[in-house]
């Protein structure tokens, strides 16, 4: 059967959701919890326990200058035991309404020492939809200027950097910006631009 943008818009129905019960945490940290779930599909025919990662959501920031650079940032990522390129961003720590602004807006200052006075919501990407349960909100910030000094988290060391915002696309080519959250949320940025 061929699905149409309607049935894509829609949300989920419940009949659609498989069934979980017994939840077990069985690690945690100041980051995730490891859990799984005795889980069975809608018709019966699959089940068995299925692990997944929860933790807050987080948030990433396309800070555009006046002179039509873009603030990247780069710190050393343990998964991949490497150096990484990325947007200002962070988990959500915030609680309230506005949080996933507030904690934007924390990011970028907190890192970069950059502040805006224009923030758009670009939209959210499910982190990764098949183990995590948290999505990425990004966030638009023009004229964008330093206007603090830098305040990391006890565990950041991140340098910043003003780029030609021009040349993400290449960046990202030359697979320099490799994070798939953060080319997604480049992509948005794209996009949206293209059809406003």
């Amino acid at each position: 059967m061929a699905l149409t943008m309607k049935d894509y818009l829609q949300k989920t129905k419940p009949e659609e959701l498989w069934t979980r019960k017994n939840k077990k945490v069985l690690s945690s940290n100041r980051i995730f919890d490891v859990v799984s779930h005795e889980t069975v599909s809608p018709d019966k025919k699959i089940s068995g326990e299925f692990y997944s990662l929860e933790t807050k959501d987080w948030v990433n920031v396309i800070a555009i200058t006046a002179r039509e650079t873009v603030i990247l940032v780069k710190q050393y990522r343990h998964g991949l035991n490497t150096m990484s390129l990325e947007l200002p961003g962070g988990i959500v720590e915030i609680t309230g309404q506005d949080r996933h602004l507030l904690a934007a807006q924390a990011e970028l200052r907190e890192e970069t020492g950059y502040t805006s006075n224009k923030w758009t919501l670009l939209g959210k990407i499910s982190s990764n939809p098949g183990i995590m349960n948290n999505y990425t909100y990004c966030y638009l910030a023009e004229n964008s200027e330093k206007t603090e000094s830098l305040d990391f988290d006890p565990h950041e060391s991140i340098e910043s950097f003003e780029i030609p915002l021009k040349e993400l696309p290449d960046l990202i080519r030359k697979e320099i910006i490799h994070h798939s959250l953060m080319i997604s949320s480049i992509g948005m940025y794209f996009m949206l631009k293209d059809h406003s």
